[in-house]
């Protein structure tokens, strides 16, 4: 008999329908249903099954699911008030009903309080819902190093950090409502899985908190390719045809500031009190040019806190060590002057030849080592120590492959990664990281990971602890485009 009413009453509801209006329309699919071409437009309207929806102005936990619906036996009591009405959005428990009237009205019934919203056209109750982004299977799948449009329209960028993801906001269009979050923050998306969910936390309220993760989850992938980066820097080591150093060695001369020039045609016959001095030893020695006065600092092997390039000849001097070797060559003074460090002229190998350490006081004392030259110049980066005494005027020279820092935009470093500048003020920048993971000769140096921030000056050059070792890598040399919000 009950059902027999029921049906009845929804057949009377049915019969009194008319055309739909434009806004029930309008709402319908803004909610991503489609309106029913036969039947109820609203009763009988296609909802996607999986999504779910929550009801302003509070925007509490119940999340509804449209479409027509029975109660349950638990709601019978709540639903006495309102003969006729027909369920067309309910939550799991019957909590929250979304009931049409037979006038054509519709109200939202909370079954536990036993209260309902005042009656409005179906058209104005469906304008109150909003899309539960988190709990609905819309988002799109994250993937770093990607762009991402929001659901409030923001462009962001999907950085990994310790193998959660990250977004970093790099555009908001205009007039986007206050739930999104401004330029430049970085947020976290749902840690338990590869689904774009922000789960906004800590917000005031629960209002407050749907919004911002229903505006910063991520809606759809942009498809945006950045161009492909320039041709090597110019503090790259050149590729000269005929070169007989090391490729290693090279990049370490390179990476620590020194030049070298084009290789000679024909290379003269050089020795080293008597004995021939192979050509990629010679060039090492004789042929680069290092910045003046400056020092190194070592942390490998043969540690030196303090290390200047000098080429000198000990002869046969009161060392024993250089009368056993006298083609021993001093290629530098460690720690002030206490060490040497030598190389041989009789190298078995002098593309990649073996460096002593020999203590400048203790006459007797035997040489430590060796290492090979390459490793003993890996170790080396700038001494802070130094930097911090006295900045060399050459730091603040006006660059010519360099990009100043624009706000909110996005840039290439010098060794590839993208940055994009958070904050500018009248003598630079503080960039954050997009993508990282580069090798840096320094270890806890902010720049090389995702996420990380540094300060570049003005001109886009990096500014910080080893400057000399990390402006190479870290400054800006290409302003990049970035999707449109």
């Amino acid at each position: 008999m009950r059902q027999d009413i029921e049906h009845r009453e929804e057949r009377e509801i049915e019969s009194n329908v008319t055309q739909p209006t434009a806004d029930l329309v309008d709402q319908i699919e803004r909610l991503g249903g489609r309106p029913a071409s036969t039947g109820h437009p609203l009763l009988d309207a296609v909802w996607p099954d999986e999504w779910r929806y929550r009801l302003a102005p509070e925007f509490g936990p119940d999340r509804l699911k449209l479409g027509r619906a029975t109660p349950g036996p638990a709601a019978e009591e709540a639903l006495q008030p309102y003969p006729g009405a027909v369920c067309f959005g309910r939550d799991e428990y019957d909590d929250l009903l979304l009931l049409l009237l037979p006038d054509g009205s519709s109200i939202a019934l909370n079954t536990f309080l036993e209260k309902a919203t005042p009656a409005e056209a179906p058209a104005e109750l469906l304008a109150k819902l909003e899309l539960d982004v988190a709990s609905s299977s819309v988002a799109a799948p994250w993937h770093a190093e990607r762009f991402y449009r929001t659901f409030s329209g923001s462009v962001v960028f999907a950085i990994a950090v310790h193998d959660e993801c990250r977004a970093v906001v790099l555009s908001v269009p205009s007039g986007t409502n206050q739930s999104g979050l401004p330029v430049s923050s970085v947020y976290e998306l749902d840690p338990d899985g590869a689904v774009g969910v922000f789960q906004s936390l800590g917000l005031p309220t629960e209002q407050e908190n749907f919004l911002c993760s229903n505006a910063m989850s991520l809606k759809e992938e942009l498809e945006f390719a950045l161009p492909p980066a320039a041709s090597a820097p110019p503090n790259a080591p050149p590729a000269y045809p005929g070169e007989t150093l090391s490729p290693v060695i090279l990049q370490h001369v390179y990476r620590l500031g020194g030049t070298l020039p084009p290789p000679p045609a024909q290379p003269a016959p050089t020795d080293w009190n008597g004995f021939p001095l192979p050509e990629p030893l010679r060039r090492f020695l004789f042929d680069t040019k290092w910045t003046g006065g400056r020092m190194y600092e070592g942390d490998g092997y043969l540690r030196v806190w303090s290390y200047q390039p000098a080429v000198m000849d000990l002869g046969s001097s009161s060392y024993p060590f250089n009368r056993a070797h006298p083609d021993a060559v001093v290629f530098g003074i460690a720690d002030g002057g206490n060490y040497f460090l030598l190389t041989f002229a009789s190298a078995p190998d002098p593309t990649d030849p073996p460096v002593y350490r020999l203590d400048h006081d203790e006459y007797d004392a035997p040489a430590s080592g060796p290492v090979p030259l390459s490793e003993f110049l890996a170790s080396l980066g700038s001494d802070l120590r130094s930097e911090q005494r006295q900045r060399s005027p050459e730091l603040d020279r006006p660059p010519q492959f360099r990009q100043a820092p624009e706000l909110n935009r996005l840039f290439r470093t010098t060794n590839g990664s993208l940055v994009s500048a958070r904050s500018v003020d009248a003598t630079g920048a503080d960039v954050i990281v997009l993508t990282g993971g580069h090798t840096l000769e320094r270890d806890c140096i902010p720049g090389q990971r995702p996420g990380e921030v540094y300060r570049v000056n003005g001109y886009g050059l990096y500014e910080g602890p080893y400057i000399w070792d990390l402006r190479a890598q870290l400054s800006l040399v290409e302003l990049l485009p970035i999707p449109l919000a």
